[in-house]
């Protein structure tokens, strides 16, 4: 199965989520599709597994621990799913419209869950919390995909140029930030949206968590 998987995110890496079929597969694999069928059911139980793998890469956090606040774990842990998911871009619209359910996702989901919970959250805030960081992540990750990013330097030369030909009076915020409109570091702005992301947390999750992470 190792073997499948990996030939299918190549695949998926390559050409994208569509170019995957068991006949692309079997030729990845220098096979025919009869015999793939005797290892595996269907397109969709590979895509389940490579899925999988590709979480199975992310490394939690080594910050998973008594001696780091929640904060700072909660933040490791989403830049480290960016990160895992940045490796593989094709595959996160699979991500972003199911809900993994092998291990490697069993794994980091009981991971965050067990952060928020003895961080001080009650159970049904923190996996309010935990799903609305995932999905901060995957529609980063989705906005910044190499298909998504026609953020290339020369589109934003135009774009700026756009911005600060539109009538002024009409759209004097756009023609005044045209320059920043069109700078873009994907970094910054990650770190910057989890951070209020964050600060909400803080503010409006009706409960003040304990900075230290409690034993059970």
């Amino acid at each position: 199965m190792e073997r499948i998987v990996s030939a299918a995110l190549d695949i998926i890496d390559r050409d994208g989520l569509d170019a995957l079929s068991m006949r692309t597969l079997a030729a990845e694999l220098d096979t025919g599709t009869a015999t793939l069928y005797r290892y595996v059911n269907s397109k969709e139980e590979v895509l389940v597994e490579a899925l999988d793998a590709v979480l199975g890469e992310i490394q939690l956090p080594e910050t998973y621990s008594q001696a780091s606040d929640w904060r700072s774990q909660v933040a490791a842990g989403a830049t480290a799913l960016r990160d895992g998911l940045r490796s593989h871009p094709n595959i996160t619209p699979l991500l972003a419209g199911s809900v993994p359910i092998g291990p490697n996702a069993l794994k980091g989901r009981e991971a965050n869950l067990d952060l928020l919970i003895n961080a001080g959250f009650a159970p049904p805030t923190a996996v309010r919390l935990h799903l609305a960081i995932v999905h901060y992540v995957i529609g980063f990750v989705l906005a910044e995909s190499p298909e998504s990013a026609v953020y290339g330097t020369q589109y934003k030369r135009t774009l700026k140029r756009y911005y600060q030909r539109l009538p002024a009076d009409t759209y004097p915020s756009i023609t005044a930030l045209a320059d920043q409109l069109t700078t873009r570091d994907n970094d910054q702005e990650f770190a910057f949206g989890l951070d209020l992301i964050l600060d909400g947390i803080e503010r409006h999750a009706g409960v003040k968590p304990a900075r230290g992470r409690k034993t059970r």
